[in-house]
């Protein structure tokens, strides 16, 4: 693989991450299912720190726990 091709795949990912961090804020404020949610998070491969900093954003003490 070569460099350019690194750094595109690099670019891709960071921009579904982002992405999918907006799907997830959205779905939190318009109270979709937590399985939903769970499922995005899984899918962008988020840190438990990373979520815990979504929720904080958004005046959450923490993530629920199913």
């Amino acid at each position: 693989m070569d460099i350019s091709e690194e750094r595109f795949n690099e670019w891709l990912e960071d921009r579904m991450k982002k992405e999918l961090k907006n799907l997830i804020i959205e779905a939190i404020q318009n109270e979709y299912p937590q399985k939903f949610i769970d499922t995005l998070i899984k899918r962008g491969k988020f840190t438990e720190d990373e979520v815990q900093e979504i929720y904080k954003e958004l005046n959450y003490k923490k993530r629920p726990i199913n």
